[in-house]
């Protein structure tokens, strides 16, 4: 494998996502250590950085993309390693379960229904805004909960009201955030042909409806855990996102004065700082419930 493709596979931008699969894994009424590894393993070193190789081979990026602010050139061997990392990543998952599998295989063909250039849904802003809310999203977070529990197999439990709301406000809030990964490349993604949720809204645009999605999965979110659990899980969630809603409303400010900060600097700050706050609030969370911390 050469230092390109290694590249490619943006293993980091698994941090991003990181938070759907913890926060499951937090609901889950019990969690089987050795199917969360696993499971974890799976999805954030294999199947995610396949997902990633495969969309930069069909994309061939000379500007910036997530993680990668100087993307070096695409070897042809990309496309291999990503459909190996996929098959690696099925063939892993029997070691959960088959339903894990098969789930695991499903996301591995909508990502390459949204990049393979003869279907290629990132031509379809609206289409692909929402398969990927979808799919990274709730439907990732049912998975996950599945996995983590024991026995992780059949019969496949029905999911519970508060996991079901739970998968929705988890698809709300990558709603909001997909756009602001496409901000910083209506240029790059105009010249191939896409039109991007991001185009549609426009810059200034994708910064409101951004704002207004994230407070109301926000708002949702303090419903959950309001309603659910206690005061004190409240106010953790509400500590927790306080710096990357800080962040986005100085950033916003700033843009109104300079366009130019809608740059991919800005948005790997924000997505940086999103992430760590809800990836803390799952560990802590997670403390506080079946351990008694905090």
């Amino acid at each position: 494998m050469t230092r390109s493709t290694f590249v490619h596979l943006r293993i980091p931008f698994s941090y991003f996502l990181m938070p759907v699969f913890l926060l499951a894994a937090c609901l889950a009424d019990k969690v089987d250590w050795m199917n969360f590894a696993i499971s974890f393993a799976i999805i954030h070193l294999l199947l995610y950085p396949a997902s990633n190789a495969f969309n930069s081979f069909y994309d061939r990026d000379t500007a910036s993309i997530g993680c990668l602010k100087n993307p070096p050139k695409v070897e042809n061997e990309l496309l291999t390693v990503s459909l190996a990392l996929d098959a690696l990543a099925v063939v892993a998952g029997f070691l959960v379960s088959w339903q894990f599998a098969v789930a695991i295989l499903f996301y591995a063909i909508c990502s390459k229904i949204y990049s393979f250039d003869k279907t290629r849904l990132k031509r379809r802003p609206i289409a692909s805004w929402l398969g990927t809310a979808l799919v990274q999203g709730g439907f990732i977070f049912l998975v996950a909960n599945f996995a983590v529990q024991p026995p992780g197999g059949f019969p496949v439990p029905v999911p519970s009201q508060k996991i079901l709301l739970a998968a929705g406000i988890v698809t709300v809030f990558l709603m909001g955030f997909y756009p602001t990964t496409q901000i910083y490349q209506h240029a790059e993604d105009e010249k191939r042909g896409d039109r991007t949720m991001s185009m549609l809204l426009g810059t200034r645009g994708t910064f409101i409806f951004t704002g207004l999605t994230l407070l109301a999965a926000s708002f949702l979110s303090c419903m959950l855990f309001g309603h659910c659990y206690d005061g004190k899980t409240l106010l953790l969630f509400i500590l927790m996102q306080m710096p990357s809603a800080a962040y986005f409303a100085a950033w916003y400010v700033s843009f109104l004065k300079d366009n130019g900060r809608a740059d991919y600097d800005h948005v790997m700050r924000f997505n940086v700082i999103s992430a760590t706050g809800m990836n803390l609030f799952c560990i802590l969370f997670y403390l506080s419930q079946h351990h008694g911390y905090f």
